[in-house]
């Protein structure tokens, strides 16, 4: 059974080996955090919902495949418990129709999730903010951005202060998805069609109208971009994890 949890460790050490990382979570988790490691290739997913995560596997066999080690991660680890046992089946399936891989990759699930490798590789300190800390040790931690959470805080407090996604109006760095509100405040930025969590900047917030709001005058806002198409699915994003 390859079905392994790995501790931290084995994410941080050198990779002489083909290596994958792959995203379990949607799309809107994602965007605002995910990990890049040095020589690593990281797929994200990009789902709007965890049941379409099969679909997607399916249509990334071929690239996963290839790889001699998958990594899975999510934000807590229950996802992926879920997830590895269809991958591994799935590659197996691939690897019998394919003659030249005789054996499927090995496929491990990150031990807790981003929250738990969070606490164990970053040193923090307060910011300005109460609610947030910063992290002293960024050379230490290989997770980019902020972890999403689906509580009233949106993001976990634990991050290093980068800033990986961007406004989906002016393609500026951003991350907040409440444009400086508070979550419990329903400031949101929505698409205006099906109502997934878009980035849109504090400029831009104020020159387009998002769900639930009723504005002939400004452009709409759908999550393929501004007067333009809802993305039913989103398309898979491969990041290039490059050197340390």
């Amino acid at each position: 059974n390859n079905n392994n949890n790995n501790n931290n460790d084995t994410i941080h050490q050198k990779q002489e080996r083909t290596v994958t990382l792959l995203d379990c979570r949607n799309v809107y988790e994602s965007n605002i955090g995910h990990f890049r490691v040095p020589h690593a290739d990281t797929v994200l997913t990009n789902t709007r919902k965890f049941s379409e995560l099969p679909h997607v596997l399916v249509e990334q066999a071929d690239r996963l495949v290839e790889s001699d080690e998958i990594y899975m991660y999510c934000t807590g680890g229950v996802r992926c418990e879920t997830a590895s046992i269809f991958l591994q089946s799935l590659l197996k399936d691939k690897c019998q129709q394919k003659n030249d891989k005789a054996t499927p990759p090995r496929v491990y699930q990150l031990h807790g999730g981003i929250q738990r490798y969070l606490e164990a590789t970053t040193t923090m300190t307060p910011t300005n903010d109460d609610n947030e800390r910063n992290n002293n040790n960024d050379d230490d931690c290989y997770f980019q951005g902020k972890n999403f959470v689906f509580d009233p805080r949106r993001h976990d407090p634990l991050h290093n202060g980068k800033v990986v996604g961007t406004c989906l109006v002016c393609h500026q760095p951003h991350d907040d998805y409440d444009s400086g509100a508070a979550p419990r405040q329903n400031h949101e930025s929505r698409c205006w069609n099906c109502r997934i969590l878009v980035l849109v900047c504090n400029d831009c917030r104020s020159k387009v109208s998002c769900w639930n709001e009723v504005n002939d005058d400004k452009p709409h806002v759908y999550c393929g971009g501004v007067d333009q198409e809802c993305l039913h699915m989103p398309p898979v994003q491969i990041i290039s994890g490059g050197h340390k």
